[in-house]
């Protein structure tokens, strides 16, 4: 499930409350082999079972307050990772090789910011946006049984519009 709820403050501050639920994609894929009857004995079924899809449940806060011609946002959203399934499980090890443990993903936290600059002249109207977000891996830091790779990110967008009678251009990246 998805759940929002918004509310209007006074002195033209608002917030937002989301939460989402998690959502996975799952797959098995049998593989077999007939290699015809010049090879007389019969090959088992491999099953790799593993997860192709994942998105962690979430819960995000954001704030905003808006002025005449300036807006400002702040918001925070923790991610549930430490539920995220181990992506593929192999069932063809050795049945003596222990089976490898789950990589102990762990819970997230980003924080994002918004800042818009509007205006309106006589001929041309417009305004300027720039945002940020740091988003926090959930990649542990210590592994000895997985080499798994990754890193936090940092996100900057940029962002413009420009209205000049009925023409209205934006560009955003």
């Amino acid at each position: 499930p998805i759940i929002g709820v918004y509310g209007r403050l006074p002195a033209n501050l608002s917030f937002g409350l989301v939460y989402r639920g998690e959502s996975a994609a799952e797959f098995d894929l049998p593989l077999t082999a007939d290699l015809g009857e010049g090879f007389p004995l019969p090959i088992p079924t491999l099953v790799v079972h593993g997860t192709a899809q994942y998105d962690p449940r979430q819960v995000e806060f954001e704030t905003s307050w808006m002025g005449q011609t300036l807006s400002l946002s702040m918001g925070v959203t923790w991610n549930q990772w430490s539920r995220f399934p181990k992506p593929i499980e192999y069932a063809a090890r050795p049945k003596d090789l222990p089976v490898l443990p789950p990589p102990k993903w762990t819970d997230t936290y980003e924080a994002s910011m918004g800042l818009e600059d509007r205006w309106v002249g006589d001929e041309l109207s417009g305004s300027a946006r720039f945002g940020y977000r740091y988003v926090q891996s959930p990649t542990p830091e210590t592994q000895s049984e997985h080499a798994l790779l990754d890193n936090g990110r940092q996100v900057f967008g940029l962002g413009h519009t420009l209205v000049w009678s009925s023409l209205r251009w934006t560009l955003a990246g």
